[in-house]
């Protein structure tokens, strides 16, 4: 019985001390930076894609319809 309550004493402290700490909320802060960042480009990517494709269609389509004089 001495032991186990060692050890919740010990594992009370470690938990509380843990609590106190805040050497990772720079580590959450980064990642969940990181995230947004991601989920903006892609919403971002997922918006123009179509008017991007149109305009590339639409280059494609004067480029095919250009003429090239070779000199001759």
């Amino acid at each position: 019985m001495l032991i186990v309550n060692i050890t919740k004493k010990l594992m009370q402290r470690c938990a509380a001390k843990f609590a106190k700490s805040e050497d990772g909320a720079v580590s959450v802060d980064w990642v969940v930076l990181t995230a947004s960042i991601v989920g903006v480009a892609a919403v971002a990517a997922s918006t123009v894609q179509d008017s991007v494709t149109v305009l590339g269609e639409s280059i494609e389509q004067g480029l095919v319809d250009t003429e090239v004089d070779n000199g001759n």
